[in-house]
């Protein structure tokens, strides 16, 4: 018989003395009237409720067939009646999932209980972790299996890597390839029920520090798990009065961009799914080569947009031959010059390519997939998918399916997105002729005038003055 894995997820469990509250900023000086609002709000719930019913619970069923699975699920009895009876239905569907409902402010059904009933003294069995809005990968339990045994007892098993992404406007983005030693996404135990009763277990701590508590196994070779990053994750509560969209899409930029679309697909089904059949997207009808590119435009407040991308590609194409080069707009209205960082996103000094993302295309028939996601205010206004060596000319693109978060995309010409990236420059030529305009003629005249009411030297510091506000494109 195969080993007995007991999986345990928290849903929005009401704990008003959890330490991660009373440390988070809306801890601080609230009360538990506050903590419940926010832990029970409907935009809260309602995400959690799609993620863990939609996407992880189907995802945890699939990856569970051939192996002894249970999963706990604790919930406060004051959970809305609404998300109730979506956490009962879901059981119903997946026999997998065991409900647990938890009085408010008392300790949660313990895994080490539900595997006492399940198997016999001596027996090893392993428990693992996983929040209400993280999802783990098809082979997590196969991979975890060759681990479950008696010479690894109280031993924890991490595997690092995994697909990091933003969501928005329900819609997924920016997706990472990651590596965290010791995420909390299912970390697992290994555990050994004693003649006595007792379960030998690890000692505990905190995930990210269990090396600090006993020996930790990390194995790497295969995708575990995939997280949504989002502005209502409890984690974001930190940033405080700081940018969260931003600091998001800072953490993420240590991390390669994610592009193997065969193993999103493989590895999480559900969330490719969920991806590419997004209310958003749209299928771009092309038949043709890369050529000169590909020009897409946006209407509307675009922050994130994902390509998949299928075709086919000359035999021995060298890796870094392609790209996507973003015309991004700031919240200012102007587009961002070369010179200008933007967060998540590659800037070349060639005008011809500026803000841009590599795209993965290897030879042969190929599916790849590339996304962006920009924070605070910033759009993606056209993009162009161009090739950056001879070779990858002749790539051939048969399909190109874009989800994104505006209003509408289309194709367009070259002329239109160099149109595009063309009146940008002649407005800001314009305006520098209006600010020097201003600053060697106008001012001066202004200084003289201003002289007998003001002083000279009072003067003579209003055009230093006005030149410094650079209230003006500077070039």
């Amino acid at each position: 018989m195969s080993c007995l894995f007991v999986g345990h997820t928290r849903y929005s469990l009401f704990s008003p003395d959890s330490p991660a509250w009373r440390a988070s900023s809306l801890g601080e000086n609230r009360s538990v009237e506050d903590y419940r609002n926010y832990l029970f709000h409907p935009d809260r719930l309602e995400f959690r409720d799609w993620v863990f019913t939609q996407l992880s619970v189907p995802a945890l069923a699939a990856a569970a067939q051939g192996h002894r699975v249970i999963h706990v699920v604790s919930y406060s009895a004051s959970l809305p009646e609404k998300f109730k009876q979506s956490l009962h239905s879901t059981a119903e569907k997946y026999p997998l999932v065991r409900l647990d409902e938890v009085p408010d402010g008392a300790a949660p059904l313990n895994p080490a209980t539900v595997a006492a009933q399940e198997i016999g003294p001596g027996e090893v069995f392993a428990k693992y972790r996983l929040d209400d809005d993280d999802i783990l990968s098809q082979s997590y339990f196969t991979m975890m299996q060759r681990y479950v045994d008696p010479r690894f007892v109280g031993m924890v098993v991490s595997l690092p890597a995994g697909i990091e992404s933003i969501y928005s406007g329900k819609n997924l983005f920016n997706l990472r390839q990651a590596h965290v030693p010791m995420h909390s996404m299912g970390l697992l135990s290994v555990c050994k029920l004693n003649d006595d009763g007792s379960v030998t277990s690890p000692n505990e701590g905190p995930h990210d520090l269990s090396d600090r508590y006993g020996p930790v196994i990390i194995d790497s070779r295969e995708l575990s798990y995939f997280r949504l990053n989002h502005l209502d994750q409890d984690n974001v509560l930190r940033y405080g009065d700081q940018s969260k969209e931003l600091q998001m899409v800072k953490n993420l930029d240590k991390f390669p961009l994610f592009d193997h679309l065969a193993r999103l697909r493989r590895q999480f089904p559900t969330v490719s799914q969920a991806i590419s059949q997004a209310p958003s997207a749209t299928d771009v009808l092309i038949d043709d080569t890369l050529g000169e590119g590909l020009h897409l435009e946006f209407t509307g407040n675009t922050s994130g947009v994902t390509l998949f991308i299928e075709g086919t590609a000359p035999e021995g194409i060298q890796p870094r031959t392609c790209a996507v080069a973003y015309l991004i707009e700031g919240e200012d209205g102007r587009f961002k010059s070369v010179g200008d960082d933007v967060a998540g996103v590659g800037r070349s000094p060639n005008p011809r390519i500026g803000h841009f993302q590599y795209v993965t295309i290897p030879g042969g028939e190929f599916s790849t997939l590339t996304s962006i996601f920009l924070a605070d205010g910033e759009k993606v206004r056209a993009l162009r998918l161009l090739a950056l060596q001879d070779t990858a000319r002749e790539v051939a693109v048969s399909k190109l399916r874009v989800v994104h978060d505006g209003e509408e995309v289309h194709l367009i010409e070259p002329g239109r997105f160099n149109g595009l990236k063309d009146s940008q420059k002649q407005a800001k030529d314009v305006l520098a002729q209006v600010a020097y305009h201003v600053e060697t003629g106008v001012l001066p005249r202004v200084a003289k005038l201003v002289t007998p009411l003001v002083g000279t030297t009072r003067a003579q510091a209003i055009t230093p003055w006005v030149t410094r506000q650079r209230w003006w494109p500077q070039s």
